[in-house]
């Protein structure tokens, strides 16, 4: 889970893929987006000699646009394999759900002022105060 508000450049997982192979040649691996991605908004960083990917957030994230992402990482073997076929592929599948970042209330002043007589019962209300921007939340007293 992420807030919309979270800055590009933040990893959102670090994925890890391993190859038994005895010649090192043949453990390099290349990784890829493979789907759920389309608008470019998460990137894959790795060392080509480690088996560790992460997988970070190129771009801002959108609540209201997507409220979650499906991306399938894919990783496969740099050289091309000896064998009858291109050789197997691993996936993994990340689920990133976006946390809906509510902007704060703003008020029209820092602060107000009103008159309370003595004789005013407990529990009456005071004052009322509403934000300049209507926004569907309640303003609790401290």
């Amino acid at each position: 889970t992420l807030p919309e508000d979270v800055k590009p450049g933040t990893v959102v997982t670090t994925l890890m893929a391993t190859d038994a192979d005895l010649e090192p040649a043949f453990r390099l691996m290349n990784f890829a987006i493979e789907e759920g991605d389309p608008e470019g908004i998460f990137d894959l960083i790795w060392e080509p000699d480690s088996g560790y990917v992460q997988l970070k957030l190129h771009k801002n994230l959108d609540y209201e646009t997507a409220p979650h992402h499906k991306v399938v990482v894919v990783v496969q073997n740099v050289e091309k394999l000896v064998g009858p076929g291109p050789g197997p592929e691993a996936t993994a599948t990340v689920t990133i759900l976006v946390e809906r970042v509510m902007p704060p209330l703003k008020l029209d002043q820092e602060s107000y002022e009103t008159s309370v007589p003595v004789s005013t019962p407990a529990g009456s209300l005071l004052l009322t105060i509403q934000p300049s921007e209507s926004m569907n939340r309640t303003i609790s007293p401290i």
